[in-house]
């Protein structure tokens, strides 16, 4: 059936803030004129500084390169640090602009017969944002390879398994070897208490990110990823007092905003979902994960034609989100939108999810509301091979086998659903699929 949850946010690697010019690179010296000195400035700000505000950094990674009188390096540094910063104010095009003449200039740079650790590591980092994962990865390993004693490529490497492999072994190897080099590394800790918290491991979770928060109180990210490790161990007062402390401390946190509007859904509170969600549209207007949410909160009040605005708003932003076309699916036939268009969402979930029980539930779910019972038991069938026990399946096939004349087949599959889940006519009768 339709996915009736939230998708929460986890925080990006530190790759996402800022690529630091490394200590081999130029120094101003001491004699240098006003003019110079100026560039220097810039420099600090551009492309050393890991605390610089993204527009300040904006602003002076675009007059150095409007100088061009940066070394070869530094120039390409400045590109993927404006990246950066444009990413970071919610300006995709020109971020995936600059990430790209980044990378190119990185590309110029290496030289495959004597390889520099630090352009080898800030092009994977280019390759990453851009979304060449496999590529990045190749990249981390050869600069781990070339500095392995730089936690640096170890920590990216490892957000990179985690949060686009799903290899959750592998990160928590890598942010460990990370931590033998720098025990209080904040952000080896972070990555690693995330990683720990997904494998169910709560107590090491909480370990590192307590450790992390001591380390580094100021830091939100800490403090939303230690609030995601109290949601999924269940604790909502905990991950709720968490994202009020990253907003505290940055009131335009997306990640906070988007997990804290999930715990107020939850809890039945859906004007305040709303009202973080639309604080995070307003900070980020291209992030597809706060539409579909809200989406997700539009279609609970039963306000479907918000939810399919805000769910249409995810697919534009991201044409391969797949949840949020199943959810669009659904929500069109409820509203009482033409049947074809939305099962050609459905149809589009499906071939982005092939395996997915979701999607096949959503599609009986369509199927009965429009009418059409035995197409219906196809989609739930397929359901079931997946998952045997799935209740709302084999609830709605008893529907459909019902409405197809099968009453005893219909009555035996809703009565091993009721076993299974004694709630499960409960979502039904919200569609009006039920007595």
């Amino acid at each position: 059936m339709m996915n009736l949850s939230f998708s929460v946010c986890t925080v990006l690697s530190a790759l996402a803030a800022t690529a630091l010019v490394p200590a081999w690179m130029s120094a101003a010296r001491a004699d240098e004129t006003s003019a110079s000195f100026d560039q220097r400035l810039l420099t600090d700000t551009c492309v050393k500084r890991g605390d610089a505000e993204p527009k300040a950094r904006i602003a002076a990674c675009s007059e150095l390169i409007r100088l061009a009188k940066l070394a070869a390096p530094e120039m390409a540094l400045a590109y993927l640090n404006r990246a950066a910063a444009y990413k970071a104010t919610g300006r995709q095009a020109q971020a995936t602009s600059d990430y790209a003449e980044a990378l190119r200039r990185f590309d110029n740079l290496v030289d495959d017969n004597q390889p520099v650790a630090q352009i080898v590591y800030q092009r994977a980092v280019a390759y990453q944002a851009l979304g060449q994962v496999d590529r990045a990865l190749s990249a981390y390993n050869e600069a781990i390879r070339l500095d392995p004693g730089n936690p640096v490529p170890l920590v990216d490497r490892a957000n990179a398994l985690l949060r686009h492999k799903g290899q959750i072994a592998d990160a928590i190897r890598d942010f460990t070897r990370a931590l033998a080099i720098t025990p209080n590394n904040v952000d080896a800790l972070m990555g690693r208490g995330d990683a720990y918290g997904r494998n169910g491991d709560f107590a090491l979770s909480l370990a590192d990110l307590n450790l992390a928060i001591v380390l580094a109180p100021n830091n939100a990210n800490a403090h939303v990823l230690r609030g995601l490790a109290n949601s999924r161990r269940g604790d909502s007062q905990s991950a709720a007092t968490d994202y009020d402390a990253a907003l505290v401390l940055d009131p335009r946190n997306m990640d906070a905003l988007i997990n804290r509007a999930a715990l107020y859904s939850i809890a039945g509170q859906q004007d305040k979902a709303l009202a973080d969600l639309d604080a995070a549209i307003a900070i980020r207007p291209n992030e597809p994960l706060a539409f579909y949410n809200r989406g997700y909160v539009n279609f609970s009040r039963k306000d479907y034609e918000r939810a399919i605005a805000d769910y249409s708003a995810a697919i534009d932003l991201d044409p391969t989100f797949a949840t949020a076309y199943n959810n669009r699916c659904l929500t069109q036939v409820l509203a009482g939108h033409n049947a074809s268009e939305a099962m050609g969402d459905c149809d589009r979930a499906l071939a982005l999810t092939p395996g997915s029980v979701d999607v096949r539930d959503t599609r009986g779910l369509a199927y009965l509301k429009m009418g059409k019972p035995a197409l219906a038991i196809v989609e739930y069938d397929a359901a079931l091979k997946l998952d045997p026990k799935r209740a709302l399946a084999l609830y709605g096939r008893g529907l459909a086998r019902i409405n197809m004349g099968d009453a005893k087949g219909g009555a035996s599959d809703r009565t091993a659903a009721a076993l299974l889940d004694d709630n499960v006519n409960e979502q039904f009768l919200m569609y009006g699929l039920d007595k």
